[in-house]
């Protein structure tokens, strides 16, 4: 997932972290994507604060 992401240019910077956080996603037809520019620190952030939330909705402490 990391190597596609890196070629079609959807994310940047030279480290990447991971860990066993398990978040659902949907499945998206390829005709109903768009473009969308994000700064890449705005993106983490959105990701960090999801991460949060999900942490405080099952009781959990980061």
């Amino acid at each position: 997932m990391v190597l596609p992401s890196v070629n079609h240019r959807m994310v940047g910077g030279r480290v990447l972290f991971t860990d066993s956080t398990h978040l659902k996603a949907n499945q998206v037809s390829i005709n109903s994507l768009e473009s969308v520019e994000i700064e890449m620190w705005d993106y983490i952030e959105e990701l960090d604060q999801a991460i949060a939330d999900d942490y405080e909705k099952c009781g959990k402490s980061l």
